[in-house]
Parts: C-alpha cells; sequence; structure tokens
C-alpha cells in the first residue's frame, strides 16, 4: 500500500530545548502548513544518554550491530531509514558543534564508509548568540556523505529571532522557502546529483577500500562488494553530474 504522509525526524544536538528546538518548531509549522500529511518526530540526544564512542572500531570490522551503544544507536538508525527527511540541529559551542552532537557522528562514522541514504532528503540547522553559523553549518552538511540529499540550510542568531521583528520576519519566509523545497524533493525524487566534493570522497573511499583496509576492516568490505560499488563511477547511478569531474 502506498504511503501519502511524508516522515521527518529531527536530530538535536542541544543539551537543552533552546533556540534550535524553537526554530524547528517554526519549520514545522511551516512545512506542515505546506503539506498537512506530515509525520515529525523529535529524537533529542541529551535524552538517549549516549556514552562516548570508544574508538572501538567494531562499527567497522563487524558492522553496526556490534556498537556498544548500539541499543540507542540502531534506533536512530532506523528512524533515519524509516523517514522521507531528516532535520540535523546543532548549536554554536565555542564554533562547533555541541559535545552531544559530536558523540552522535562518532558513533556514525561507518555512515561515511557505508553510506545508504540516497533516496533520503535533509535541512540543515544552526543556531548562535553571534558567530560561529558557518562553521556549524558545514560540518552539519557533512550529512551528504551518508547520502542524505541536503536542500537547505538554516542559520539563525536566536536573540534576534525572539526580539527583533523584521529578523525573525526575514527568517521565517527563509524557513518557509526551505519547507516548500523539502517537500517538492520528497514527493518529486529529483535524481540525485553529486557534487565534486562527494565524487571524490567515493573515488578516495574506493581507493581504500581496495587496499589492504578490507583485510582488517571486513564489514566495510563486505558491503562494497555487495553494493557493487567497486564497478561504479559513484555510490548510485547518476546521470546528471558533471563528467569532466572524471
Amino acid at each position: 500500500m502506498k504511503r501519502n504522509d511524508i516522515k521527518i525526524v529531527a536530530i538535536i544536538g542541544s543539551p537543552r530545548r533552546g533556540d534550535s528546538y524553537c526554530v524547528i518548531q517554526v519549520f514545522e509549522s511551516k512545512l506542515k502548513a505546506i503539506e498537512k500529511e506530515v509525520k515529525f518526530d523529535y529524537i533529542f540526544l541529551r535524552d538517549l544518554k549516549i556514552d562516548f564512542c570508544r574508538g572501538c572500531m567494531q562499527c567497522f570490522k563487524e558492522g553496526e550491530e556490534f556498537c556498544p551503544e548500539k541499543e540507542k544507536t540502531l534506533k536512530i538508525r532506523d528512524k533515519m531509514l524509516e523517514s522521507d527527511g531528516a532535520i540535523f540541529a546543532s548549536p554554536v559551542y565555542a564554533h562547533n558543534v555541541t559535545a552531544l552532537y559530536k558523540n552522535f557522528i562518532d558513533h556514525f562514522s561507518y555512515m561515511f564508509h557505508r553510506p545508504r541514504f540516497f533516496d533520503k532528503y535533509a535541512v540543515v540547522l544552526a543556531t548562535t548568540g553571534g558567530t560561529g553559523l558557518e562553521i556549524v553549518l558545514k560540518y552539519l552538511e557533512s550529512a551528504k556523505f551518508w547520502g542524505f540529499n541536503v536542500v537547505g540550510k538554516i542559520g539563525v542568531i536566536g536573540w534576534k529571532f525572539k526580539y527583533l521583528s523584521d529578523y525573525r520576519k526575514d527568517k521565517e519566509q527563509e524557513i518557509e522557502k526551505i519547507a516548500e523545497k523539502l517537500v517538492r524533493a520528497i514527493k518529486g525524487k529529483p535524481p540525485h546529483k553529486p557534487d565534486a566534493e562527494q565524487i571524490g570522497f567515493f573515488r578516495e573511499m574506493k581507493k581504500l577500500m581496495k587496499s589492504n583496509y578490507g583485510k582488517y576492516f571486513p564489514a566495510d568490505y563486505k558491503y562494497w562488494k555487495e553494493m557493487g560499488w567497486f564497478n561504479m563511477e559513484y555510490f548510485v547511478n547518476v546521470e546528471h553530474y558533471d563528467h569532466s569531474l572524471r
């Protein structure tokens, strides 16, 4: 039976329900005004209490099912796989993402080796009291190396959003446009269009997998072989990218 609803999961790296949560709620309301059949889930990383990644490498060697924190991390993985789109959000802490968000990325590092979200769409969102938006948005955008099609970036200065009506109005209009873009992408399923950075990443990963790496990290090697990536120019078949990058 064909689904008519859109499923979105918001993964929030803030230790409190502050500016990031407030802006995501605005995004949710804009999204639901555009498309009524939207199911919106929130994952607050603080509530999961995931221990810091200990670098045991089990996710690379045996698979993510062998992570010591698998009871928590696999739930996040499955929620992303079940959703049509994701919002990755973190406030700026000392010109970077929060420790909560970085720990989330550390636990999902295997996704850089075994990406699988090529039919999913994402929006990245950062909030700050002053500076650091560009740095954090760039880091959040690394979701594209997991396969996500990143359709928009939202950067918000929290105190301005709260107290300056003109700033809030402009940001709400920006948020609405990105919400519209996300809905169009999910419903239209446009072809995946990797950029030069993604293609370069694929090539470097392919070299790595063809090296002796596979002997030491068999889960990665097995996945690449099963997916047929050793015989491909990119993770998925795409026609619409700059072939001069070959």
